[in-house]
This record gives C-alpha cells, structure tokens and sequence, in this order.
C-alpha cells in the first residue's frame, strides 16, 4: 500500500512513458517505500513493454565485484545466447565470466562493451534498469552505472533506483550519480499523522485511539515500514490501541523491529529459527537447499520453516536466479532491517561460525570463488592455507575480469590470514599489480612492504619508480623527495642504474611542481640538465616533461622545445605525454590536439582508467583553451568520472577546473557554483598549491568577479599569485594562472586604475617572456582597461594582432568586443561595427552565451542590426554530433552509421538533425563540405 507518494509515482510514470531523463533515483533512510516504488516501477515499466532488468545491492554482495551486473544481465543472457557473439559486448562479458582463462580486458574496456551491451538489447525493445539499494552494491557495479548515466539519453533506456546514505568510496560513487544533470533525486518524506493512522488500521483488530496513533507516529518519525513494525508489535502483544496503553508503544521507534522478531522467534521453533539465520548469513546465495546445508536440515524442514516466517512477515519467497539449481527457490527478507536485526542477535561467535560453513558449502557447491571468498572477509583471520589460497583465487579471478580495486580487497584479507607457507613477496606482487591500477596509496603501502622483502638493487629501483609514480599523482611532495632521497642513495653507479637515477632526480624537481618551495637541491639539478641534458628513453622523457614544467612556470620558451622532444620519443609514459601536453596547451600550439588523439586511440584500446582520465582530462584542457567550450566540457565530465574510478583525485580537480570554467563561459553560473561547492572543490581549497590545484582555486575567484564581488575577487587573486609566485611552484606564468590580468579587471571595476595598471604591465612583461599569444592578448586587454581611451586602443590593437596568430579564438573574440566597444565610444562606428560583428559570430559559434549577447547589444549601439543569437557553426557540434556528422559526410547511411556507433537509428535522426541546424545544412552540404568541414580533424 502506498499512501501520500503520489509525486513520486507520476515521476516514474513518466520516466517509463517518456524517459527524457536517463535515471530516477529514489533516496531516503530505510523503510521509507523505496522498494515499494522500485515495485511499482517494475510493474509500470513491464506493462509498457519494457525490458525489465533487475539488481539488488546486499551487504554480503557489496564484495562481489561485479555482483551487480551479474544480477542484471545473466538472465537476459541465458535466455538470448546471440548476444554472446557480439564482437562489441566482448569485454564486457569479462565481468560476467568468472572462470575467464585469459588476462581480461582493462577496467575502461570492460565498462564499454557493457554499455554496449545494455545498447544492443534496447534494439529488441526499450530497457529498464531497476536496482535497489545502491548503497550496497558493489564498486565495480556503481562504476558501471557511472559510465552508463549520461549515455542513457542515446538510446531508449532507463535506469530506476535506489538508495540509502552511504559512507567510503561507495558514497563518492553515489554522490556521483546523482550529481549527473542526467539523473532525477525523489526524496520521499515521512507520513503524515493521518496517513499513520490508515497503516496502523491495516494490522489491527480495533480502532486507534488518536493518542495512540500520535504515540506511534512519533516513534516511528513518520517511517511508514516502522509504522507497520509498531503495529504488528502491538497486535502480536496484544496491546490494545487505546491512550492509556499508548505508552508502551512510545519508547520503541527503531527497535520495533527487534521486538517484534524477538517476540515470533519465542514462538517459533528452533529449525526456523535457524533457518532465518542462515538465511541472513548467505544474502544473495539463500537457496532452499544452501540454507538446509548450513541450517543442517532436511528440505522438507526447510520449506515448513519458510512458510511460517512468511505468514510472520518477516520472509518472501522467490525462485531461484540465475546460477541456482533447476527448480530451487530463494529466500529473502522482506526488509533489509529484518536480516539486519536477525544478523546482529545472532552473536559474533555464531556469526563467525556460520560465514565459515558457508565457505566449505559453497565450494562444495561449485559456487563462483568470490561467492565463498566474501565470507571470509566477515570472519577474523586462522592462519589458514586453505583460506588464503581461496582469496588470491578469488582475487586473481576479479582481476580477469576487470574489476582490481576488489582484488586487493581479497589480497589484503590473504596477506592478513598469514598463511604457514604463503609467498609474501608473490602476494604483495600481486597486490601491487591491482592496487597500481586504483590506489595510490595501496600502491605506496605495497611497496614500503616489498622493499623489505628484495634485496636486488635494481629490483629495488624499478619498486621505488612505482611509489614514485602513485607519489606523484597523489600529489605528496614531501614523500616523494624522501623516497627519491632514498633510492638516489641507494642506486650502484652502474649504467643500467642510470635511467632509474635520472628518474628519481625528476622526481625531487617534481616535487616543486606539487607545492614544494623549490630548494638548493632542485636548482642543481636543473644546472645538471642544462649541462648535460639526460639521455633518450623512458627516463629522458619523464626528465624533459619535469624540465619543461620547470621552465614553463619560469615563462621560459625551453618548455615548448622540450615539451615536443618528448612527443617525438618513442618510449612515452603517461606523465610525461601530460607533461608535454600541459606545455604546448599554454603555448597554444594546437597540433598537440593530434598526439592527445593518438594516445586515446591507444588508451581506449588498453581500457585502463587511469590513462583514459589523464588524457581526456588533457584534451579537455586543450579544447577550453581554444573555445570549444561543448566539447571541452564533455571531456571533462568523462575525464572526473575516470579519475573517480581509479581515485586520481588530482586529476578529478583540474577536470572540474574545466567543466567550470566552461559552465562559466556558457552562461550557467548556478552550475558552476554547484560544482566548486562539492567536496572535490573543497579538498582542492584545503590542499596546497600545486599544477593540479591552483587552476581549481583560479576558478573560484574567477567566479567571485563574475557575482560582481570586485572587491573579493581581486583580494583573492592577489593572494593566489603572491603564494603561486613566492611560496609554491615559484612560477609567474600568465598562460598558467592569469592572476594579475585577472584583478586587474576586477580592481578596475572598482576604479583602482592605478594598481591595476601596475598588475597587468607586470603580466604584460612576463606574457612577452612566454611568447604565447593567448596569455599576451589577456594580459594587453587587462592593461586596455586600465588605460586613457587613446592608449586603450593601442593596447587592444596589438592585442588582436596576437591573437590572429593564435588558436584561442574565445580570448580573440573577447579583444574583439573590447576593441569595438572603444571604437564605438570614440564615433568610430564603421569600425566598431566590424569588430564587433566578428566577436558576435565567435562567440555564438563557440556557445559563449554571455558573450555573445554583449556583443550583441554592443552591436546595436553601434548602429548595427544582429540577428536573434542561435548557436550555429562547427564548434558548436556536441563530440556526438561531430562524429554523426562526419560518417554522413563520407556517404554513410543512418543504419550505417548506427551499427558504426552502436547506437539506434533514432539516435543517428536526431544528432544529424542538430548537426543539420547549426551547421546550416543538408546531407548533401555534409558530403560536398565534408574537406572543408572536417579536413583537419
């Protein structure tokens, strides 16, 4: 029965009937009816047709990696083979293949043929994901989730779910989701007291009193499945429901549920109460005939005891899923809070016991390794052979299957059962592989623990390059100066020892990088290199990635020759392709677009999280800095989501600098201000300055100017140079961190001409150093707006002839608006005109909303006659459309084009009708332009 839940069931209908947004989430503390809409949206979505895919998160589960797309996808399936032979879904079924013989796929390449998977099935008939209880599924599942979200609008799909409050990793998951515009948050409220009263009458005899019901409400809070509990405890004591008894009720509230459980259990024999035990203990594996082995009872024994905790209340009964026997049934509580109350009365003895009987029932029933291996991360470690080999199996199996961060969750659970004969050094092996991949820290911690364990010096350097790495990303500067410390002391002066040294010297320059003040150390290092630069190979280019770093924030033109040394090396890592990249972003040297693309062929290929996160975060970077702010802004959605998967929390920071800043530019401040109010913001606010998050912090203050605080912003972009500058990284980049220009503007709105004609000359000076053209036009704007008319001019002139040489059409078309405005205000209208014709179309076709109606009013006051603002041209093509686009261009049919893509005609339809629009075409302008149009992309 569903009372007063009336806004969220219209929601869902709606959902179903016309699932303009991707996902509804239902959110809410246990036992507010979120399973019973999750019901009903099940019943609605099958009667539309749909196809119904179903999960539910358990607390045993939740360690399954996986466990959640099993429950998904196994049945489908089973029942439609065909799809098994899909060369696109391939690595997907990596995470439904527990018994895979062959290294799996990467992490990425495993999310992608499972989207591809959910596509292919919505060609049959639209498709409903229905999982309860997100809040217990396992990481690897809640990551898929994560990847499916924003392309669920490509195809005729839905994702209906739910959760509780979480906590650790899964919480950031789920603050994730439904962060997602994508995604629909229902927060169903507590019932009102007339709608206790309707679910109290439902389980008693005779009439309420209203204290009564008062008395019930209140302890209850208005929770409708306590409200029930309340009312069957009082029928089960046989309370009666008057005012004087009212009492009774009052002081229960949540542990209504214990009472009432406690209150049948001395009713019940002890068979069926130990098969509800064994049912709580198994979650997910509760068949009839698991529960009769653990419980030690005959089937028939088991059956009796189901049905009397069903006529309880406390049990539902369902047939077996996917994986169990032909025939055997599942037993289920018909609450999470049932199991939960059961589970805990039972005793940590009897607990321990009983998760251990599970282990040898499942194995003995064939059941997969994780299956077994789970319940052992519930029970204390026995020093046994036996267990340990089990999880290392269950580990190297989650590993197959794409899914590292559960393997070291089982390898640390293996190395602390401290087996007589374990292998020490091979399980940390191992457990560094997995932790590599999502953990940084692991990765530190696994190294510190092998360091013991080796004695060959070079096997020792190549471990400490590892820590070097996870150091680095993990932004520790100080550690990663100690632990390069270590290891220089360390290394034999022979030849093959060389690169390592190299290496580790990169890393205490490096550390600069992070925040650390720039030392004596560091500054001999870098006289070394000049000397003597490094020698080619791995090493070589992580030291000319570093240098390049180093001299880029010394506005030194060095960076961008060692920058592209390092691109035209053949052994490439990914922190010194970024590195390069960085370099030749700020230099607005576009050709780097072409070496980003060719790495995330080769990423997207490996399929691992932590490359894709680090180059996509790379090109969104690079797309920002020339204008194109949609496309921009979809890498760095997709950049965050994969440094959320393998926890690269610095790269999640420069990944919301872009999306904000392109939210910004796009005219949506309210989404901008969402974004630096959430918690990866605010850790980049506590966190000291570095290359990772001074950007972050630039964007914020940025932000303040755009609210009209003048006054706040210019105060904090002083005090982020002055620490940029003095106190860490030492730089004074204006392509980097345009502070000067930037409170310039802000201290000029406020009158304060004089300081802020003293701020952008110095950033004038240092843009010259750099000799990149988008930093110098910034800067000359900042000092044309700090100056009399007449020089005005002069300073916005030059700007604009920068800027033509440059790629940065957004900080061109800014110049433009400024440099026509001027020219209007001193009756040079003509020429105004012109100016601000081109800022106009610039900025229409980059999506620079605010921009654009700026310089179109500026337009009309000039004399000019603009057209309404419609986004059109090129830029303005979502990466979606762009590449619909071009396969129509090359003659390509929309079937083609779909099968191409993997996505439905009807998706195809709609991206080429958008592409259409703004590009102001027809297919056969797409084919005859189609050189013009996409010739250099």
């Amino acid at each position: 029965m569903l009372l007063e839940r009336d806004a969220e069931l219209a929601a869902l209908r709606t959902a179903v009937d016309d699932p303009s947004t991707a996902a509804v989430v239902v959110r809410g503390g246990p036992g507010l009816g979120k399973t019973v809409l999750l019901r009903e949206a099940e019943r609605l979505a099958g009667e539309a047709g749909m196809q119904v895919l179903t999960a539910r998160g358990t607390e045993l589960e939740g360690s399954y990696a996986f466990g959640g797309i099993r429950q998904l996808f196994e049945r489908i399936l089973d029942a439609r083979p065909d799809l098994r032979d899909e060369p696109a879904v391939a690595p997907g079924l990596a995470a439904l293949d527990a018994r895979a013989p062959e290294p799996g796929p990467g992490d990425f390449a495993v999310l992608h043929g499972l989207y591809r998977l959910t596509e292919l099935l919505t060609r049959t008939a639209p498709v409903a994901l229905v999982i309860d209880d997100l809040q217990s599924l396992d990481l690897p599942t809640l990551r898929f989730l994560t990847y499916l979200l924003p392309r669920l609008r490509d195809f005729p799909a839905v994702g209906i779910w739910s959760t509780r409050p979480a906590s650790g990793p899964v919480r950031e998951a789920i603050t994730e989701l439904l962060g997602d515009p994508a995604c629909r948050v229902l927060t169903p409220a507590p019932l009102t007291l007339p709608a206790a009263r309707e679910v109290i009458a439902l389980h008693l005899a005779l009439p309420a009193d209203a204290a009564f019901v008062e008395a019930c409400h209140t302890a209850a809070e208005g929770n409708p499945f306590l409200l029930s509990e309340l009312a069957r405890v009082a029928a089960a004591a046989q309370v009666p429901p008057t005012a004087s008894h009212a009492h009774r009720i009052a002081g229960l509230g949540a542990e209504a549920v214990r009472h009432r459980i406690s209150l049948w259990f001395g009713r019940l024999s002890t068979a069926t109460v130990s098969v509800a035990q064994a049912v709580a203990v198994l979650g997910g594996d509760a068949t009839l005939r698991h529960v009769g082995t653990l419980a030690g009872l005959r089937l028939e024994v088991v059956a009796q005891a189901a049905d009397a905790l069903r006529e309880a209340d406390l049990m539902a009964v369902s047939p077996a899923t996917a994986g169990g026997a032909v025939g055997d049934i599942f037993l289920d509580f018909v609450h999470p809070l049932v199991r939960e109350a059961i589970y805990e009365d039972m005793g940590i003895v009897r607990r321990i016991d009983a998760h251990r009987d599970a282990v040898a029932l499942l194995r003995a029933a064939g059941a997969p390794l994780e299956h077994a291996a789970s319940h052992l991360l519930l029970i204390p470690p026995e020093h046994s052979t036996a267990h340990a080999l089990l999880l290392w199996s269950a580990a190297e199996e989650a590993m197959r299957r794409g899914a590292p961060a559960a393997a070291l969750d089982y390898l640390r659970r293996c190395r602390q059962e401290d087996a007589p004969d374990q292998d020490e050094r091979r399980l940390l092996t191992d457990m560094l592989a997995a932790a590599e991949l999502v953990d940084g820290d692991a990765t530190v911690e696994c190294v510190d623990a092998l360091l013991t364990k080796v004695h060959d010096p070079l096997e020792r350097a190549a471990l400490m390059v590892k820590a070097g790495n996870a150091l680095h990303g993990l932004g520790r500067a100080e550690a990663l100066t100690a632990m390069a410390e270590r290891a220089a002391y360390e290394l034999p002066t022979t030849p093959e020892a060389e690169p390592v040294r190299q290496f580790m010297d990169a890393c205490v320059v490096a550390a600069t990088l992070l925040g650390r003040r720039q030392s004596p150390k560091v500054r001999g290092i870098l006289a070394r290199w000049e000397q003597d630069p490094p020698h080619e190979g791995w090493a070589g280019a992580v030291v000319d990635g570093v240098w390049a770093g180093m001299e880029l924030h010394a506005c030194s033109p060095v960076a961008v020759e060692l920058a592209r040394r390092v691109l035209k090396g053949n052994d490439l890592l990914e922190g010194s392709l970024a590195s390069a990249w960085f370099a030749l972003i700020l230099a607005d040297d576009e050709s780097v677009l072409a070496s980003m693309e060719a790495a995330l062929r080769d990423t997207r290929r490996r399929g691992a999280s932590r490359g894709l996160a680090a180059v996509l975060c790379s090109r969104a970077l690079a797309r920002l800095r020339v204008g194109r702010l949609p496309q921009a802004h979809a890498d760095a959605q997709q950049a965050a989501r994969a440094a959320l998967a393998c926890r690269h929390h610095l790269l999640h920071m420069l990944a919301l600098h872009v999306q904000a800043e392109a939210s910004l530019e796009e005219g949506r401040q309210d989404e901008a201000r969402h974004l630096l109010a959430g918690s990866v913001a605010a850790r980049a606010n506590e966190a000291p300055l570095s290359i990772f998050t001074a950007p972050l912090k630039g964007t914020y203050c940025r932000l303040l100017a755009v609210r009209g605080a003048f006054d706040e912003a210019a105060e904090a972009w002083q005090e982020l140079g002055w620490t940029y500058r003095n106190e860490a990284i030492g730089g004074r980049n204006p392509a980097f961190l345009p502070w000067r220009s930037a409170a310039a503007e802000s201290l000029t709105a406020l009158g304060r001409v004089a300081e802020a004609e003293r701020l952008a000359r110095s950033e004038v000076a240092d843009a010259r150093a750099w000799r990149g053209p988008g930093a110098l036009g910034r800067a000359l704007r900042a000092l044309a707006r700090a100056r009399p008319r007449q020089q005005s001019l002069a300073c916005l002139e030059e700007s604009h002839a920068v800027l033509s040489r440059s790629p940065a059409v957004l900080e061109r078309a800014k110049t433009e608006l400024a440099w026509g405005s001027a020219l209007r205000q001193s009756g040079q209208r003509r020429e105004a005109r012109r100016m601000l014709t081109q800022a106009l179309d610039t900025a229409v076709r980059s999506g620079a909303l605010p921009l654009a109606e700026t310089a179109r009013r500026e337009l009309r006051a000039a004399g000019g006659r603009p057209a309404p603002i419609g986004a059109r041209g090129i830029e303005t093509l979502t990466p979606s459309e762009l590449r619909t686009a071009e396969l129509a261009s090359s003659g390509l049919s929309n079937r083609e084009i779909a099968d191409r893509l993997f996505v439905t005609p009807k998706t195809v339809e709609g991206h080429l009708a958008a592409a259409y629009r703004k590009l102001e075409t027809d297919r056969r302008g797409l084919i005859a332009n189609r050189a013009a149009l996409f010739g250099s992309r």
